[in-house]
């Protein structure tokens, strides 16, 4: 779970006890209560204490999504953005998701991302267009370039890469990576 996810359950949770409060607030006069809730629920401080975490949690959760999508453009018209995710295996403890998008038909389509560090050979691509989904590794590859573990290649014959397509990325790491470079690789298909 990433640190944007746990920032938005927090959120939940303290907007969730501001409903509590309120409703509490509401009944107070006919639910019996110990002298304390009563003298709390009679003031206002637990309201403004709740709004207030509640818009600063609000205002971290927005910072972190706009900090996550920072769109980068290449000069081969590709462009790309990089969101971290904590993964399950202790071994390969970051992942990295990267949402490409290409400003140009690209059929048969040939990828090239080299990356700060090594990444695994395990990895998960989806192509987005509109509401359908096809997924690419089973008809694609995505690997490793030879001997470079920093290195990992993808291509398809089919379906065309046209603009507003959403290639979905994630890939796993021993350490935390980011992208170097991104590159289609213009060829034709055996």
């Amino acid at each position: 779970m990433d640190i944007g996810s746990i920032v938005s359950w927090i959120q939940l949770a303290i907007w969730v006890f501001a409903l509590i409060i309120g409703i509490a607030k509401l009944s107070r006069g006919e639910a019996k209560m110990h002298p304390w809730l009563r003298r709390t629920l009679a003031s206002n401080w637990p309201v403004w204490t709740v709004i207030a975490l509640g818009l600063m949690m609000s205002g971290i959760s927005l910072y972190l999504l706009r900090k996550a999508q920072v769109t980068v453009r290449t000069q081969t018209g590709i462009k790309y953005s990089e969101h971290d995710f904590l993964n399950d295996d202790s071994r390969l403890r970051y992942g990295l998701e990267l949402t490409i998008e290409t400003e140009k038909v690209l059929e048969p389509t040939s990828l090239i991302v080299t990356f700060d560090g090594e990444i695994a050979p395990s990895s998960d691509a989806n192509l987005r267009r509109g509401d359908e989904v096809i997924r690419l590794m089973d008809e694609a590859h995505g690997y490793l370039c030879g001997n470079r573990k920093d290195m990992f290649a993808m291509k398809w014959r089919a379906p065309a890469w046209k603009p507003g397509d959403v290639l979905l990325v994630r890939l796993f790491s021993e350490t935390r990576v980011r992208v170097n470079s991104m590159n289609p690789v213009h060829y034709y298909w055996p």
